[in-house]
C-alpha cells in the first residue's frame, strides 16, 4: 500500500508546496516462512538482520496492512491542509468472486468476496480488499477526498513465484482478468489521479492482460527465468479478457489534454 498526500496551499508565513506528497508503504514479514515454522530462535547476544527479527503469520500480516490504512487515513482526516489522499490498492482486491461467470466484465464497481479469499487462503488479496474497505470507510466518514489505484501485477525484477501476490495466478489466467503494470504506467496513473481535478472513486490500472498462450509463457519465463523454456501447444486458446480500465484511460486522456492541449 502506498499513499499519496496532496496538501492545500497554507498561510500565515508558513512553508508549503502545492503538490507535495509523502509515502507510507505496509509493513513486510520480517522472518521468512520456514522459520517461522521451525521455531527458529537466535543465539544470544547475535544480531540478525531486520528481516529476521519477528515472525508474524500471513493472518497477523493482514491485521497489520489493515492498521496501516486505518492509522494512515486516521492522520489525513486530522490534517486540515491536506486537500487529497491517493491511495494505491490492487486488482485482487476486484476479481475475486466465488461465480466469475455472473460477471460480463469487471470494473471498479466491483469487490473481491472476503470469504472467498478466507476459504482459499488469499491472504494477499484479502489484506487489499479488507485495507481499502477500511480506507474508504474512514474517508467518507472524516470527509477526506481519496481516490484509489486498483494496480495490476506490477512487473519487474524483484517479482518472483514466491511472492504472496501471485497466488491464484493461474485461476485468473483462466478467467481472463489476469493484468500486469510496469512502474511507468503506475505512476502516470498516479500522476493523474492526483493532480486531476475531476478524478473521483477507484480506478483499475493495467497496461498489459495476459489472454494468449504465449503472453502466459512469457509471464511465467519471467518469474522462473531458470525454468526450461517450451513453445505454447497449438489446443491452448486464447482466454477472452474479461476485465478493463475505460474509467482509468479517460482519466489520463483527460489529464494529459489539460497539459498538452486537446490531442486531437
Amino acid at each position: 500500500m502506498v499513499v499519496v498526500l496532496k496538501k492545500k496551499q497554507e498561510g500565515g508565513g508558513k512553508e508549503s508546496r502545492e503538490g507535495s506528497c509523502n509515502c507510507w508503504p505496509t509493513q513486510e514479514p520480517l522472518f521468512s516462512p520456514n522459520q517461522a515454522k521451525s521455531g527458529h530462535r537466535r543465539p544470544r547476544g547475535q544480531r540478525l538482520p531486520i528481516r529476521s527479527r519477528v515472525c508474524p503469520s500471513q493472518e497477523v500480516m493482514v491485521e497489520v496492512e489493515v492498521r496501516a490504512a486505518q492509522n494512515v487515513l486516521e492522520a489525513c482526516a486530522q490534517t486540515v491542509t491536506m486537500e487529497r489522499v491517493v491511495f494505491t490498492s490492487s486488482v485482487t482486491a476486484v476479481v475475486w468472486k466465488d461465480d466469475h461467470k455472473l460477471v460480463d466484465a469487471f470494473d471498479e464497481r466491483n469487490w473481491s468476496d472476503l470469504n472467498l479469499c478466507r476459504k482459499r487462503k488469499l491472504w494477499h488479496a484479502l489484506a487489499k480488499t479488507l485495507s481499502e474497505k477500511t480506507a474508504w470507510a474512514l474517508a467518507m466518514d472524516r470527509g477526506v477526498d481519496m481516490v484509489a489505484i486498483n494496480a495490476g501485477l506490477l512487473t519487474g525484477p524483484g517479482l518472483s513465484s514466491a511472492h504472496p501476490c501471485l497466488k491464484g495466478v493461474p485461476e485468473m489466467y483462466e478467467h481472463g482478468v489476469l493484468v500486469t503494470v510496469d512502474a511507468d504506467f503506475l505512476a502516470d496513473a498516479h500522476v493523474a489521479a492526483y493532480e486531476c481535478p475531476t478524478a473521483f472513486g477507484r480506478y483499475l490500472c493495467f497496461n498489459n492482460v495476459v489472454c494468449r498462450p504465449e503472453d502466459a509463457l512469457q509471464f511465467a519465463q519471467m518469474l522462473t527465468p531458470s525454468a526450461p523454456c517450451y513453445p505454447p501447444s497449438d489446443e491452448l486458446k486464447v482466454i477472452p479478457q474479461r476485465i478493463q480500465n475505460k474509467k482509468l484511460n479517460n482519466l489520463m486522456v483527460e489529464f494529459a489534454s489539460a497539459i498538452y492541449g486537446d490531442l486531437d
